[in-house]
Protein backbone atom coordinates (compact mmCIF):
# COMPACT_ATOMS: atom_id res chain seq x y z
CA UNK A 1 0.00 0.00 0.00
CA UNK A 2 1.03 3.58 -0.64
CA UNK A 3 0.16 6.67 1.34
CA UNK A 4 0.58 9.09 -1.56
CA UNK A 5 -2.44 11.38 -1.56
CA UNK A 6 -2.03 12.54 -5.18
CA UNK A 7 -3.07 9.14 -6.54
CA UNK A 8 -6.79 8.36 -6.24
CA UNK A 9 -7.80 4.72 -5.61
CA UNK A 10 -10.87 3.37 -7.44
CA UNK A 11 -13.58 1.49 -5.51
CA UNK A 12 -12.67 -2.23 -5.18
CA UNK A 13 -14.75 -4.89 -6.90
CA UNK A 14 -16.69 -7.82 -5.51
CA UNK A 15 -16.66 -11.27 -7.01
CA UNK A 16 -18.22 -11.24 -10.49
CA UNK A 17 -17.12 -7.72 -11.44
CA UNK A 18 -19.69 -5.84 -9.32
CA UNK A 19 -18.69 -2.64 -7.58
CA UNK A 20 -18.30 -2.71 -3.80
CA UNK A 21 -18.64 0.12 -1.29
CA UNK A 22 -15.48 0.95 0.65
CA UNK A 23 -14.42 3.74 2.99
CA UNK A 24 -10.70 2.91 2.83
CA UNK A 25 -8.94 5.66 0.83
CA UNK A 26 -5.44 4.33 1.38
CA UNK A 27 -5.37 1.91 -1.63
CA UNK A 28 -3.80 3.36 -4.81
CA UNK A 29 -4.27 1.61 -8.15
CA UNK A 30 -3.29 2.80 -11.65
CA UNK A 31 -6.12 4.72 -13.27
CA UNK A 32 -6.10 3.23 -16.84
CA UNK A 33 -5.64 -0.32 -15.62
CA UNK A 34 -8.66 -0.09 -13.33
CA UNK A 35 -10.97 1.23 -16.05
CA UNK A 36 -9.93 -1.35 -18.63
CA UNK A 37 -10.02 -4.36 -16.34
CA UNK A 38 -13.35 -3.44 -14.68
CA UNK A 39 -15.18 -2.76 -17.96
CA UNK A 40 -13.87 -5.97 -19.60
CA UNK A 41 -14.80 -8.11 -16.62
CA UNK A 42 -18.28 -6.60 -16.41
CA UNK A 43 -19.01 -7.23 -20.08
CA UNK A 44 -17.83 -10.84 -19.91
CA UNK A 45 -19.79 -11.44 -16.74
CA UNK A 46 -23.01 -10.05 -18.24
CA UNK A 47 -22.63 -12.15 -21.41
CA UNK A 48 -22.09 -15.27 -19.35
CA UNK A 49 -25.17 -14.58 -17.26
CA UNK A 50 -27.34 -13.96 -20.33
CA UNK A 51 -26.26 -17.24 -21.90
CA UNK A 52 -26.98 -19.13 -18.69
CA UNK A 53 -30.41 -17.53 -18.45
CA UNK A 54 -31.23 -18.47 -22.05
CA UNK A 55 -30.14 -22.06 -21.48
CA UNK A 56 -32.14 -22.25 -18.28
CA UNK A 57 -35.23 -20.87 -20.02
CA UNK A 58 -34.94 -23.39 -22.88
CA UNK A 59 -34.56 -26.24 -20.40
CA UNK A 60 -37.56 -25.06 -18.39
CA UNK A 61 -39.67 -24.86 -21.52
CA UNK A 62 -38.61 -28.36 -22.52
CA UNK A 63 -39.47 -29.66 -19.08
CA UNK A 64 -42.80 -27.87 -19.22
CA UNK A 65 -43.57 -29.47 -22.55
CA UNK A 66 -42.57 -32.90 -21.29
CA UNK A 67 -44.82 -32.70 -18.19
CA UNK A 68 -48.48 -31.83 -18.45
CA UNK A 69 -50.95 -31.73 -15.61
CA UNK A 70 -53.62 -34.43 -15.88
CA UNK A 71 -57.14 -33.25 -16.44
CA UNK A 72 -59.73 -33.66 -13.68
CA UNK A 73 -62.48 -36.25 -14.21
CA UNK A 74 -65.55 -36.32 -11.96
CA UNK A 75 -66.92 -39.83 -11.31
CA UNK A 76 -69.72 -41.49 -9.34
CA UNK A 77 -69.02 -44.72 -7.43
CA UNK A 78 -71.42 -47.34 -6.17
CA UNK A 79 -71.70 -49.88 -3.36
CA UNK A 80 -69.36 -48.06 -0.92
CA UNK A 81 -69.42 -47.84 2.84
CA UNK A 82 -71.19 -44.70 3.99
CA UNK A 83 -68.98 -44.03 7.02
CA UNK A 84 -65.86 -43.99 4.78
CA UNK A 85 -67.05 -40.93 2.88
CA UNK A 86 -64.16 -38.77 4.10
CA UNK A 87 -61.61 -41.28 2.80
CA UNK A 88 -63.40 -41.63 -0.53
CA UNK A 89 -63.80 -37.88 -1.11
CA UNK A 90 -60.32 -37.04 0.21
CA UNK A 91 -58.37 -39.22 -2.27
CA UNK A 92 -58.28 -39.85 -6.02
CA UNK A 93 -60.00 -42.98 -7.19
CA UNK A 94 -57.61 -45.18 -9.22
CA UNK A 95 -55.05 -42.36 -8.94
CA UNK A 96 -56.77 -40.07 -11.47
CA UNK A 97 -60.52 -39.69 -10.82
CA UNK A 98 -62.17 -37.25 -8.42
CA UNK A 99 -65.19 -38.72 -6.63
CA UNK A 100 -68.03 -36.23 -6.35
CA UNK A 101 -70.73 -38.68 -5.17
CA UNK A 102 -71.31 -42.37 -4.52
CA UNK A 103 -74.12 -44.82 -3.81
CA UNK A 104 -73.70 -46.42 -0.36
CA UNK A 105 -74.45 -50.01 0.52
CA UNK A 106 -78.02 -50.80 1.58
CA UNK A 107 -78.73 -51.42 5.24
CA UNK A 108 -79.72 -54.93 6.34
CA UNK A 109 -83.39 -55.60 7.00
CA UNK A 110 -83.01 -56.02 10.77
CA UNK A 111 -80.73 -53.03 11.29
CA UNK A 112 -82.71 -49.99 12.44
CA UNK A 113 -79.75 -47.69 13.13
CA UNK A 114 -78.86 -45.31 10.29
CA UNK A 115 -75.74 -43.09 10.73
CA UNK A 116 -75.16 -39.97 8.58
CA UNK A 117 -71.50 -38.76 8.43
CA UNK A 118 -70.46 -35.13 8.81
CA UNK A 119 -69.34 -32.72 6.03
CA UNK A 120 -71.31 -34.38 3.23
CA UNK A 121 -74.88 -34.32 1.90
CA UNK A 122 -76.78 -37.63 2.22
CA UNK A 123 -80.07 -37.98 0.27
CA UNK A 124 -82.49 -40.31 2.10
CA UNK A 125 -85.31 -42.08 0.21
CA UNK A 126 -88.32 -44.10 1.35
CA UNK A 127 -89.44 -46.71 -1.16
CA UNK A 128 -87.88 -44.62 -3.94
CA UNK A 129 -89.25 -41.26 -2.78
CA UNK A 130 -86.62 -38.67 -1.94
CA UNK A 131 -87.23 -37.31 1.56
CA UNK A 132 -84.44 -34.73 1.45
CA UNK A 133 -80.94 -34.25 2.83
CA UNK A 134 -80.60 -35.50 6.41
CA UNK A 135 -78.28 -33.80 8.87
CA UNK A 136 -75.32 -35.68 10.29
CA UNK A 137 -76.09 -37.90 13.28
CA UNK A 138 -77.73 -41.18 14.28
CA UNK A 139 -81.29 -42.10 13.23
CA UNK A 140 -83.50 -45.13 13.91
CA UNK A 141 -85.54 -45.92 10.84
CA UNK A 142 -86.99 -48.99 9.24
CA UNK A 143 -85.41 -50.86 6.34
CA UNK A 144 -87.44 -48.85 3.82
CA UNK A 145 -85.40 -45.72 4.71
CA UNK A 146 -82.16 -45.89 2.74
CA UNK A 147 -79.37 -43.44 1.86
CA UNK A 148 -79.60 -43.21 -1.92
CA UNK A 149 -76.63 -40.87 -2.59
CA UNK A 150 -73.78 -39.35 -0.63
CA UNK A 151 -72.64 -36.10 -2.30
CA UNK A 152 -69.30 -34.33 -1.72
CA UNK A 153 -69.88 -30.76 -0.48
CA UNK A 154 -66.19 -29.88 -0.14
CA UNK A 155 -64.38 -27.44 -2.43
CA UNK A 156 -63.17 -29.38 -5.49
CA UNK A 157 -60.31 -28.10 -7.72
CA UNK A 158 -61.06 -28.87 -11.37
CA UNK A 159 -58.45 -28.66 -14.16
CA UNK A 160 -58.76 -29.21 -17.92
CA UNK A 161 -57.12 -28.10 -21.18
CA UNK A 162 -58.69 -26.28 -24.10
CA UNK A 163 -56.75 -27.08 -27.28
CA UNK A 164 -56.64 -25.33 -30.63
CA UNK A 165 -57.72 -21.90 -29.40
CA UNK A 166 -57.20 -19.41 -32.26
CA UNK A 167 -55.62 -16.07 -31.48
CA UNK A 168 -56.24 -12.82 -33.26
CA UNK A 169 -53.48 -13.64 -35.78
CA UNK A 170 -54.84 -17.23 -36.23
CA UNK A 171 -52.21 -19.09 -34.20
CA UNK A 172 -53.51 -22.20 -32.42
CA UNK A 173 -52.62 -22.26 -28.72
CA UNK A 174 -53.53 -24.49 -25.76
CA UNK A 175 -54.95 -22.92 -22.60
CA UNK A 176 -55.13 -24.68 -19.21
CA UNK A 177 -58.04 -23.71 -16.96
CA UNK A 178 -58.42 -24.18 -13.18
CA UNK A 179 -61.79 -24.13 -11.39
CA UNK A 180 -62.79 -24.20 -7.75
CA UNK A 181 -66.33 -25.48 -7.30
CA UNK A 182 -68.61 -27.03 -4.67
CA UNK A 183 -72.11 -28.50 -4.55
CA UNK A 184 -74.69 -26.29 -2.84
CA UNK A 185 -77.88 -28.35 -3.42
CA UNK A 186 -77.33 -32.11 -3.51
CA UNK A 187 -80.87 -33.00 -4.65
CA UNK A 188 -80.81 -30.66 -7.68
CA UNK A 189 -77.32 -31.83 -8.55
CA UNK A 190 -78.12 -35.57 -8.47
CA UNK A 191 -81.60 -35.54 -9.99
CA UNK A 192 -81.24 -32.68 -12.47
CA UNK A 193 -77.76 -33.03 -14.02
CA UNK A 194 -75.39 -35.61 -12.48
CA UNK A 195 -71.55 -35.74 -12.55
CA UNK A 196 -71.05 -36.61 -16.23
CA UNK A 197 -73.49 -34.02 -17.56
CA UNK A 198 -71.95 -31.46 -15.18
CA UNK A 199 -68.53 -32.06 -16.75
CA UNK A 200 -69.91 -31.73 -20.26
CA UNK A 201 -71.75 -28.50 -19.45
CA UNK A 202 -68.76 -27.09 -17.58
CA UNK A 203 -66.28 -27.83 -20.38
CA UNK A 204 -68.58 -26.59 -23.12
CA UNK A 205 -69.40 -23.32 -21.34
CA UNK A 206 -65.81 -22.59 -20.38
CA UNK A 207 -64.39 -23.54 -23.78
CA UNK A 208 -66.64 -21.04 -25.48
CA UNK A 209 -65.65 -18.24 -23.08
CA UNK A 210 -61.91 -19.01 -23.26
CA UNK A 211 -61.88 -19.21 -27.06
CA UNK A 212 -63.59 -15.81 -27.21
CA UNK A 213 -60.96 -14.41 -24.86
CA UNK A 214 -58.05 -15.89 -26.85
CA UNK A 215 -59.49 -14.46 -30.07
CA UNK A 216 -59.01 -10.91 -28.73
CA UNK A 217 -55.21 -11.05 -28.24
CA UNK A 218 -52.16 -11.63 -30.45
CA UNK A 219 -49.80 -14.53 -29.98
CA UNK A 220 -47.08 -12.22 -28.64
CA UNK A 221 -49.37 -11.31 -25.74
CA UNK A 222 -50.68 -14.84 -25.15
CA UNK A 223 -48.49 -15.40 -22.12
CA UNK A 224 -50.13 -12.37 -20.50
CA UNK A 225 -53.31 -14.43 -20.13
CA UNK A 226 -51.70 -16.58 -17.41
CA UNK A 227 -53.07 -15.95 -13.94
CA UNK A 228 -56.11 -13.97 -15.09
CA UNK A 229 -59.20 -14.26 -12.84
CA UNK A 230 -62.06 -13.32 -15.13
CA UNK A 231 -65.21 -12.11 -13.38
CA UNK A 232 -67.18 -12.38 -16.65
CA UNK A 233 -66.37 -16.07 -17.06
CA UNK A 234 -67.19 -16.68 -13.38
CA UNK A 235 -70.58 -14.98 -13.61
CA UNK A 236 -71.41 -16.81 -16.88
CA UNK A 237 -70.60 -20.21 -15.36
CA UNK A 238 -72.60 -19.52 -12.20
CA UNK A 239 -75.61 -18.36 -14.22
CA UNK A 240 -75.65 -21.74 -15.98
CA UNK A 241 -74.66 -24.04 -13.09
CA UNK A 242 -76.40 -22.49 -10.06
CA UNK A 243 -79.84 -23.84 -11.14
CA UNK A 244 -78.31 -27.33 -10.89
CA UNK A 245 -77.04 -26.85 -7.32
CA UNK A 246 -73.37 -26.19 -8.24
CA UNK A 247 -71.46 -22.97 -7.54
CA UNK A 248 -68.16 -21.94 -9.19
CA UNK A 249 -65.99 -20.02 -6.68
CA UNK A 250 -62.95 -19.21 -8.85
CA UNK A 251 -61.84 -19.44 -12.48
CA UNK A 252 -58.17 -18.98 -13.36
CA UNK A 253 -56.14 -19.41 -16.53
CA UNK A 254 -53.32 -21.55 -15.19
CA UNK A 255 -51.02 -21.74 -18.24
CA UNK A 256 -50.74 -21.03 -21.96
CA UNK A 257 -48.82 -23.36 -24.31
CA UNK A 258 -47.71 -22.06 -27.73
CA UNK A 259 -46.72 -24.16 -30.75
CA UNK A 260 -43.03 -25.11 -30.76
CA UNK A 261 -42.06 -23.08 -33.83
CA UNK A 262 -43.87 -20.00 -32.55
CA UNK A 263 -42.26 -20.34 -29.11
CA UNK A 264 -38.77 -20.65 -30.68
CA UNK A 265 -39.41 -17.64 -32.94
CA UNK A 266 -40.53 -15.53 -29.98
CA UNK A 267 -37.53 -16.71 -28.01
CA UNK A 268 -35.11 -15.72 -30.77
CA UNK A 269 -36.68 -12.29 -31.18
CA UNK A 270 -36.54 -11.82 -27.43
CA UNK A 271 -32.87 -12.85 -27.39
CA UNK A 272 -32.01 -10.32 -30.14
CA UNK A 273 -33.80 -7.53 -28.27
CA UNK A 274 -32.08 -8.59 -25.06
CA UNK A 275 -28.64 -8.54 -26.69
CA UNK A 276 -29.28 -5.11 -28.19
CA UNK A 277 -30.40 -3.81 -24.81
CA UNK A 278 -27.34 -5.43 -23.28
CA UNK A 279 -24.97 -3.59 -25.60
CA UNK A 280 -26.73 -0.29 -24.94
CA UNK A 281 -26.59 -0.90 -21.19
CA UNK A 282 -22.90 -1.82 -21.40
CA UNK A 283 -22.09 1.38 -23.25
CA UNK A 284 -24.12 3.43 -20.78
CA UNK A 285 -22.42 1.62 -17.94
CA UNK A 286 -18.95 2.44 -19.28
CA UNK A 287 -19.78 6.12 -19.69
CA UNK A 288 -21.41 6.28 -16.28
CA UNK A 289 -18.49 4.46 -14.72
CA UNK A 290 -15.98 6.92 -16.19
CA UNK A 291 -18.03 9.91 -15.07
CA UNK A 292 -18.51 8.48 -11.61
CA UNK A 293 -14.82 7.62 -11.38
CA UNK A 294 -13.82 11.18 -12.24
CA UNK A 295 -16.31 12.59 -9.77
CA UNK A 296 -15.00 10.19 -7.14
CA UNK A 297 -11.44 11.32 -7.83
CA UNK A 298 -12.35 14.97 -7.39
CA UNK A 299 -14.30 14.23 -4.25
CA UNK A 300 -11.41 12.29 -2.71
CA UNK A 301 -8.95 15.14 -3.47
CA UNK A 302 -11.33 17.64 -1.97
CA UNK A 303 -11.86 15.46 1.07
CA UNK A 304 -8.10 15.08 1.63
CA UNK A 305 -7.63 18.86 1.48
CA UNK A 306 -10.57 19.40 3.81
CA UNK A 307 -9.19 16.81 6.23
CA UNK A 308 -5.73 18.49 6.28
CA UNK A 309 -7.30 21.88 6.89
CA UNK A 310 -9.56 20.49 9.60
CA UNK A 311 -6.64 18.73 11.27
CA UNK A 312 -4.60 21.98 11.39
CA UNK A 313 -7.52 23.91 12.79
CA UNK A 314 -8.19 21.12 15.26
CA UNK A 315 -4.58 21.16 16.53
CA UNK A 316 -4.71 24.93 17.02
CA UNK A 317 -8.04 24.64 18.80
CA UNK A 318 -6.75 21.80 20.97
CA UNK A 319 -3.69 23.86 22.06
CA UNK A 320 -5.89 26.84 22.85
CA UNK A 321 -8.32 24.67 24.82
CA UNK A 322 -5.49 23.07 26.80
CA UNK A 323 -4.14 26.51 27.77
CA UNK A 324 -7.59 27.65 28.79
CA UNK A 325 -8.05 24.46 30.81
CA UNK A 326 -4.77 25.06 32.68
CA UNK A 327 -5.76 28.64 33.49
CA UNK A 328 -9.20 27.54 34.63
CA UNK A 329 -7.66 24.81 36.83
CA UNK A 330 -5.26 27.32 38.45
CA UNK A 331 -8.06 29.77 39.12
CA UNK A 332 -10.14 26.94 40.47
CA UNK A 333 -7.41 25.86 42.92
CA UNK A 334 -7.04 29.43 44.20
CA UNK A 335 -10.78 29.79 44.57
CA UNK A 336 -10.93 26.47 46.43
CA UNK A 337 -8.23 27.55 48.94
CA UNK A 338 -9.93 30.88 49.51
CA UNK A 339 -13.30 29.19 49.89
CA UNK A 340 -11.90 26.74 52.46
CA UNK A 341 -10.41 29.61 54.53
CA UNK A 342 -13.64 31.59 54.42
CA UNK A 343 -15.56 28.47 55.31
CA UNK A 344 -13.44 27.77 58.39
CA UNK A 345 -13.84 31.39 59.60
CA UNK A 346 -17.55 31.28 59.10
CA UNK A 347 -17.77 27.94 60.88
CA UNK A 348 -15.87 29.30 63.92
CA UNK A 349 -18.06 32.38 64.08
CA UNK A 350 -21.21 30.31 63.70
CA UNK A 351 -20.04 27.93 66.45
CA UNK A 352 -19.40 30.78 68.94
CA UNK A 353 -22.71 32.46 68.15
CA UNK A 354 -24.47 29.12 68.51
CA UNK A 355 -23.01 28.47 71.98
CA UNK A 356 -24.01 31.98 73.15
CA UNK A 357 -27.49 31.58 71.82
CA UNK A 358 -27.77 28.13 73.45
CA UNK A 359 -26.71 29.58 76.86
CA UNK A 360 -29.30 32.35 76.53
CA UNK A 361 -31.98 29.90 75.56
CA UNK A 362 -31.12 27.59 78.49
CA UNK A 363 -31.25 30.50 81.02
CA UNK A 364 -34.55 31.68 79.65
CA UNK A 365 -35.85 28.14 79.70
CA UNK A 366 -34.87 27.68 83.41
CA UNK A 367 -36.51 30.98 84.35
CA UNK A 368 -39.68 30.12 82.53
CA UNK A 369 -39.72 26.64 84.05
CA UNK A 370 -39.34 28.12 87.58
CA UNK A 371 -42.17 30.59 86.98
CA UNK A 372 -44.38 27.91 85.55
CA UNK A 373 -43.64 25.59 88.51
CA UNK A 374 -44.45 28.30 91.09
CA UNK A 375 -47.65 29.24 89.33
CA UNK A 376 -48.60 25.59 89.08
CA UNK A 377 -48.09 25.05 92.84
CA UNK A 378 -50.27 28.09 93.65
CA UNK A 379 -52.96 26.83 91.33
CA UNK A 380 -52.76 23.34 92.88
CA UNK A 381 -53.22 24.79 96.41
CA UNK A 382 -56.17 26.85 95.23
CA UNK A 383 -57.70 23.78 93.62
CA UNK A 384 -57.14 21.69 96.78
CA UNK A 385 -58.73 24.37 98.97
CA UNK A 386 -61.70 24.63 96.64
CA UNK A 387 -61.95 20.87 96.59
CA UNK A 388 -62.01 20.58 100.41
CA UNK A 389 -64.53 23.39 100.66
CA UNK A 390 -66.70 21.74 98.09
CA UNK A 391 -66.40 18.36 99.79
CA UNK A 392 -67.39 19.89 103.18
CA UNK A 393 -70.31 21.67 101.58
CA UNK A 394 -71.45 18.51 99.81
CA UNK A 395 -71.01 16.48 102.99
CA UNK A 396 -73.07 18.89 105.09
CA UNK A 397 -75.76 19.02 102.46
CA UNK A 398 -75.73 15.23 102.32
CA UNK A 399 -76.06 14.89 106.08
CA UNK A 400 -78.86 17.44 106.11
CA UNK A 401 -80.60 15.50 103.38
CA UNK A 402 -80.11 12.23 105.27
CA UNK A 403 -81.57 13.78 108.47
CA UNK A 404 -84.54 15.08 106.52
CA UNK A 405 -85.02 11.65 104.93
CA UNK A 406 -84.85 9.93 108.32
CA UNK A 407 -87.34 12.37 109.84
CA UNK A 408 -89.56 11.77 106.90
CA UNK A 409 -89.22 8.00 107.38
CA UNK A 410 -90.10 8.30 111.08
CA UNK A 411 -93.08 10.46 110.14
CA UNK A 412 -94.20 7.90 107.59
CA UNK A 413 -93.79 5.10 110.13
CA UNK A 414 -95.83 7.07 112.68
CA UNK A 415 -98.54 7.65 110.17
CA UNK A 416 -98.48 4.00 109.26
CA UNK A 417 -98.64 2.97 112.94
CA UNK A 418 -101.47 5.37 113.48
CA UNK A 419 -103.43 3.95 110.57
CA UNK A 420 -102.76 0.32 111.47
CA UNK A 421 -102.97 0.63 115.30
CA UNK A 422 -106.61 -0.45 115.54
CA UNK A 423 -106.32 -3.15 112.85
CA UNK A 424 -103.13 -4.67 114.22
CA UNK A 425 -103.97 -4.14 117.97
CA UNK A 426 -104.61 -7.84 118.60
CA UNK A 427 -101.46 -8.86 116.67
CA UNK A 428 -99.36 -6.35 118.56
CA UNK A 429 -100.79 -7.57 121.88
CA UNK A 430 -99.93 -11.10 120.83
CA UNK A 431 -96.40 -10.07 119.95
CA UNK A 432 -96.04 -8.26 123.33
CA UNK A 433 -97.26 -11.35 125.15
CA UNK A 434 -94.89 -13.55 123.24
CA UNK A 435 -92.06 -11.11 123.99
CA UNK A 436 -92.90 -11.32 127.69
CA UNK A 437 -92.85 -15.10 127.54
CA UNK A 438 -89.49 -14.91 125.82
CA UNK A 439 -88.21 -12.53 128.50
CA UNK A 440 -89.40 -14.81 131.26
CA UNK A 441 -87.78 -17.76 129.54
CA UNK A 442 -84.57 -15.78 129.09
CA UNK A 443 -84.67 -14.71 132.73
CA UNK A 444 -85.02 -18.28 133.70
CA UNK A 445 -81.88 -19.15 131.86
CA UNK A 446 -79.98 -16.03 132.93
CA UNK A 447 -77.64 -16.46 135.86
CA UNK A 448 -77.64 -12.71 136.51
CA UNK A 449 -80.73 -11.78 138.39
CA UNK A 450 -81.76 -8.26 139.18
CA UNK A 451 -84.55 -7.93 141.72
CA UNK A 452 -86.24 -5.10 143.49
CA UNK A 453 -87.53 -1.83 142.27
CA UNK A 454 -85.49 -0.84 139.25
CA UNK A 455 -87.52 2.12 138.13
CA UNK A 456 -85.06 4.58 139.51
CA UNK A 457 -81.94 2.65 138.47
CA UNK A 458 -80.98 3.62 134.93
CA UNK A 459 -78.21 1.02 134.58
CA UNK A 460 -80.57 -1.72 135.60
CA UNK A 461 -83.14 -0.67 133.03
CA UNK A 462 -80.46 -0.54 130.28
CA UNK A 463 -79.21 -4.00 131.17
CA UNK A 464 -82.72 -5.39 131.14
CA UNK A 465 -83.47 -3.73 127.77
CA UNK A 466 -80.25 -5.09 126.29
CA UNK A 467 -80.94 -8.63 127.41
CA UNK A 468 -84.48 -8.39 126.20
CA UNK A 469 -83.35 -7.15 122.76
CA UNK A 470 -80.82 -9.97 122.46
CA UNK A 471 -83.47 -12.52 123.33
CA UNK A 472 -85.95 -11.06 120.86
CA UNK A 473 -83.31 -11.00 118.12
CA UNK A 474 -82.43 -14.67 118.70
CA UNK A 475 -86.10 -15.66 118.46
CA UNK A 476 -86.62 -13.67 115.30
CA UNK A 477 -83.61 -15.38 113.69
CA UNK A 478 -85.19 -18.76 114.47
Amino acid sequence: MSSNKNEVPPPPKKKGGELADSDDASINWPKDQVLESSVTNDVDELKQRVNEMLKTGDKAKEDQGAYERPETNLVQLSNKKLMQSHVIFGSLYAGRYTVICFTPKRRPVRKLKMCIPHACACIVVENGKALGVFKSGRYYRSFFYQVAYCVNTQYIPYHFNISECPTRDNVRITIQIDFLLHVTDAIKFMYDIGPENLEELLRATQSEAVRSLARTCYVEKAYDLRGIDSEDMLSTLNDKLNPFGVNIDQVTIANVNLPTDVAVSLQNSTSYVSKTKEQIRNHEFKLRFQNDYQILTNIIHDRHNEIDLLMKNARKERSRLRQEIKEILAKGDAEIVKAKTDLECKLSEISANSKLEIAKINAQRDREVSEITTQANIEVQKINAQTEQYIAKVKSETELKISENRAQIIKYKGDAEKLGAQVLAAQRQYEIDMARVGIIEALSKNHTLISGNTQGNIMTQLLVAQKTAQQIGAQLKK
